[in-house]
């Protein structure tokens, strides 16, 4: 529906119907048909935002210059980056493999904002790691010490960068745009009263495509041992890096269910399941066009005719508010107006983001949580298990999820320090993710109810991933795609090697973006998955919702909370040697949805 325009009047100018009734009508309309879009609204935007936390990162990671105890075996200065992306919601989905259409109706995202902060214990002062020179472990009395000397080692910059993706025929993982980046001077963190910590960068207005792949990136070169540094240099630390993205999104059309649009876990108690507006309760708004020689009313005679009595109409109806939405407990509201009452949103899950030594190599899986020893055995028999729990206050529509698999080397120091090399070359290594709803948090009950899974299996065979492995992927990237030599070994970047022939060299990306499928069938996205899923807490009147997956919820419309699960695990046992079992600080899933208007 187009914005209702006006006739302009002069001073002396006869009066008409075209000038008072008409766009009266043509507004009473609108809100007894519940169509008033985003551009008729002052705010047609609604805001999101991507929210990252890395608990360290350190010399552990290869920041400034390699370390020559264990050979340059990683790209020197490299950028630690986290990838995501924005796909579109399934109803505006408009890809294939062999391309994608943008069009007026699919949101428009716009970076507005940066965050970035990182914990000094408030005062001005760098945070010494856990790692000497030679990376070996710090002693205890030492890791974790504040140095009020060496805050030049905060010599930051932060960027955002995007890629094509791997889906639609892109073979280069590198990065080959860059859309934000702020150099950070170690004063910023330095002063005693004003330091920028948290720092936020605002007026950034960068559009966004849905269909790229962006990553955030952190390049730390003062971190870690260089041979530059006095031999009495320590190493530091970025503590509790805590990173948050505001993106700017048109705002779009709640989902609602219909014969066609077969939506799932959605609340059924408007019998309708439709938009309610004031015509489907036989309260419309009624504005009286006057008949052809009739008397100009102001405020007597037939109301829906007067001037004044039709705006007063109108009127009553903003003075009440525009309705839209659903309230904390799923329930629609009787009447509403608004059209687009939905905006984008992410929910950003951590996984394997805090271990022992800063990633999990082969050999120390057996330190890790949950993880049984080895025994007699040579292997580690495993499984690693991680678990997070995000509880949900608000209702959203999931329309998408991602796995973001980190391949990321790193130095797994201790008493006789290593590098993470190789990708598993077991056929059997294998990776399960899965996301639940459930119930149970302050509840009568507890239970799960699937929302979406992926396994992956064998990810070098013997240099490109199996198709157990890569068949819902969609890309790969690198923030430091170029190549370097050591030990006459080619390296593309820092991410785990996959051995390969000499002719097609060494296929080492940092990270992967995978498709996981909702539950269900017939929804839109990378690969075949099912349709949106609803998430909300209810009472007792929007308890009752429609099938999942072909059948009934096994939370039955009582979900509080979201679970993420990643299990790691290889049926032959881990092997006693460098591997990569999880790049370093862990992988990330994106919840991709719509959150709806809500009071």
């Amino acid at each position: 529906m187009a914005k209702v325009t006006r006739k302009r009047l002069a001073r002396g100018t006869k009066l008409t119907a075209d000038h008072i009734q008409t766009p009266l009508a043509s507004i009473a309309n609108q809100i007894n048909d519940a169509t008033i879009e985003q551009e008729q609204l002052e705010a047609s935007d609604g805001t999101f935002r991507v929210n990252l936390h890395v608990p360290y990162l350190a010399s552990d990671f290869p920041f400034s210059e390699d370390n020559v105890v264990i050979g340059h075996l990683m790209q020197e200065f490299a950028a630690y980056c986290i990838p995501f992306t924005f796909p579109p919601t399934q109803e505006m989905w408009s890809a294939t493999s062999s391309g994608y259409s943008v069009s007026e109706q699919q949101p428009q995202f716009v970076l507005e904002e940066i965050s970035f902060s990182f914990d000094q214990r408030d005062e001005p002062c760098a945070i010494k790691d856990q790692l000497k020179d030679d990376l070996t472990l710090e002693s205890i009395d030492v890791s974790g010490n504040m140095d009020f000397d060496l805050v030049d080692s905060y010599e930051l910059a932060i960027g955002m960068v995007e890629k094509p993706q791997g889906y639609f025929g892109e073979s280069n993982f590198a990065f080959q745009k860059q859309i934000f980046n702020a150099p950070l001077s170690f004063q910023l963190f330095q002063a005693d009263t004003r330091r920028y910590n948290p720092l936020v960068v605002t007026g950034i207005n960068a559009a966004i495509s849905p269909f790229k792949t962006y990553a955030f990136t952190i390049r730390a070169p003062g971190l870690g041992h260089t041979g530059s540094k006095p031999s009495n240099r320590k190493s530091q630390c970025l503590v509790s890096v805590q990173i948050s993205m505001k993106i700017r999104a048109t705002l779009m059309k709640r989902d609602v269910y219909s014969g066609t649009n077969v939506l799932q876990n959605w609340p059924t108690k408007d019998s309708h399941l439709v938009k309610r507006s004031r015509a489907a309760v036989g309260q419309s708004l009624s504005i009286t066009t006057p008949a052809a020689g009739d008397s100009i009313l102001a405020d007597t005679g037939t109301a829906s005719k007067a001037v004044s009595s039709a705006m007063a109409t109108i009127d009553d109806e903003y003075r009440h508010k525009l309705g839209g939405g659903i309230d904390q407990n799923c329930e629609a509201f009787s009447l509403q107006q608004l059209l687009d009452d939905a905006s984008y949103e992410i929910i950003s899950i951590p996984l394997m983001n805090n271990r022992r030594y800063g990633g999990i190599i082969s050999r120390h899986v057996e330190t890790e949580p949950y993880s049984p020893a080895k025994g007699s055995a040579a292997n580690a028999p495993g499984p690693l298990w991680e678990r997070m729990v995000v509880p949900i206050h608000y209702p959203m529509a999931i329309h998408h999820v991602v796995l973001a698999w980190n391949w990321n080397r790193f130095y797994a120091v201790g008493a006789s320090p290593s590098a993470a090399t190789n990708v598993p070359s077991s056929n059997t290594f294998t990776v399960d993710v899965g996301v639940a709803m459930g119930e149970g948090l302050r509840s009568d009950g507890h239970g799960y109810q699937q929302i979406s899974s992926l396994q992956l299996v064998n990810p070098a065979d013997p240099h490109q991933p199996s198709a157990t492995w890569s068949a819902k992927m969609f890309d790969r990237c690198s923030a430091n795609a170029q190549e370097h030599v050591s030990s006459g070994v080619n390296y593309q970047s820092n991410g785990a090697v996959r051995p390969a022939a000499s002719t097609t060299g060494n296929f080492n990306w940092e990270w992967e973006l995978h498709s996981m499928p909702l539950v269900g069938s017939g929804g839109s996205g990378y690969y075949a998955q099912g349709m949106p899923i609803f998430i909300g807490k209810s009472w007792s009147p929007t308890q009752v919702r429609t099938n999942i997956a072909g059948g009934a919820s096994a939370v039955v419309g009582r979900e509080n909370f979201l679970e993420v699960r990643m299990k790691i695990s290889d049926s032959a046992g881990f092997p006693v040697n460098d591997d990569v079992i999880s790049g370093y600080q862990g992988h990330w899933v994106y919840i991709i949805g719509k959150k709806f208007l809500t009071r």
